[in-house]
């Protein structure tokens, strides 16, 4: 998507009004980092107070279809689980499987089927 721009990052912010100060203040709430392919390989999540609240790492295989995501504890290099995609012949998604942080169990399975 972001390629043609060959964006490298991403900030986004957000200003609301804040009733206790009276005023408008504004925060950080995510943060992108994008492969030369425009794909995100790193994604942050952030509360108003600027504390990482999401940490997403993505993979992706030669046809540019992503096959993991690597959801981490807040800002830590702890695992907290993983998402690993599952693609057929013709290059769709037909399954997501969660699974443990050391990707050793699936804790769940979504299926996707296509009609022709």
């Amino acid at each position: 998507m972001y390629a043609q721009t060959k964006i490298k990052s991403r900030t986004e912010t957000v200003t609301e009004f804040d009733k206790k100060a009276k005023k408008f203040i504004t925060h950080k709430e995510s943060y992108q980092l994008y492969n030369t392919n425009g794909d995100i390989i790193e994604e942050f999540g952030y509360d108003k107070k600027g504390v990482v609240n999401k940490h997403v790492k993505f993979e992706y295989n030669a046809s540019g279809k992503k096959t993991k995501e690597i959801h981490y504890k807040d800002n830590t290099s702890t695992v907290k689980f993983i998402v690993e995609f599952v693609y057929d012949a013709h290059g769709l998604k037909t399954e997501e499987l969660e699974k443990t942080a050391d990707g050793s169990k699936t804790t769940s399975k979504r299926v996707f089927s296509y009609g022709y």
